[in-house]
């Protein structure tokens, strides 16, 4: 049955493995883009630096190191033709994490907004991982940016205050991922549910072709282009040779005086 099975996957929408793998490609993109963007952020002379205001060089390898990472990530999955374990995706968000968080220290901290792009690969996690991993990546991401923050303050570069934002955002790490958890698990359910009524309406055609096709009166099913979608075996005696039936074909090429009405 490699025709039906053919039209049957045609029917159903895409697997969740594969769909968890385009989107895993579409995210190693934007890593690639993200990376890119914040190595060219330090070209040109900048009296006030938005990036690496604290350790330009120290900025600088971190941007270098993370650019060459994500391409050779997006190389990787893009060869792929299977679904990532969990185990892989979890390295990828914590390299995410690493990377941005010393190109946030070597910047200031919470003062240069880089703690912010985390809440992209929460969201990612949130969407590909399981609830308890990627709970455990909003958590890795709120301890590196409170950390991050505590070592600026005792270093004496930020002031005590600058716990308040870090917390409010450590606190946007758990809620973004929570919430996004949850509507993943909602469409993950509707399109489980989509695919179980799709396959059961599938099958009730193919039960109801396997009827027409071993009734003793002659039937033919055609599609609103009066082709042949379904003719028995009765039905294809009374007009052709049996060699000549084929589903597909103009009900013409059968019968003039049935196309006609």
């Amino acid at each position: 049955m490699p025709a039906a099975d053919n039209e049957l996957s045609l029917l159903l929408p895409p697997s969740p493995e594969r769909q968890d793998l385009t989107l895993l490609r579409i995210y190693c993109f934007y890593r690639v883009m993200l990376a890119l963007m914040l190595l060219l952020a330090t070209i040109g002379i900048q009296p006030e630096r938005l990036v690496g205001a604290r350790d330009v060089d120290m900025y600088l390898v971190a941007a270098q190191a993370y650019l060459g990472i994500t391409i050779a990530t997006l190389l990787w999955v893009r060869r792929s033709t299977y679904s990532v374990n969990v185990g892989q995706l979890f390295l990828i968000f914590f390299i995410d994490i690493t990377a941005i968080t010393l190109m946030a220290d070597a910047s200031l901290g919470i003062v240069s907004g880089l703690p912010t792009l985390l809440i992209i690969t929460i969201a990612a996690s949130a969407m590909l991982l399981n609830g308890t991993i990627a709970t455990l990546v909003a958590a890795l991401s709120a301890l590196a940016t409170l950390s991050d923050t505590l070592r600026l303050v005792a270093m004496q570069l930020l002031n005590v205050t600058s716990f308040v934002p870090a917390g409010l955002l450590g606190a946007l790490y758990f809620a973004s991922s929570i919430l996004i958890q949850f509507l993943s698990r909602r469409m993950r359910a509707a399109q489980r549910l989509a695919q179980q009524r799709t396959q059961a309406l599938y099958d009730q055609q193919r039960l109801n072709e396997q009827v027409v096709l071993n009734l003793k009166t002659g039937i033919i099913l055609v599609d609103n282009d009066a082709r042949v979608r379904v003719i028995n075996p009765a039905a294809s005696a009374l007009l052709a040779s049996e060699s000549t039936i084929m589903p597909g074909k103009p009900l013409s090429d059968y019968s003039l005086e049935l196309a006609e009405q």
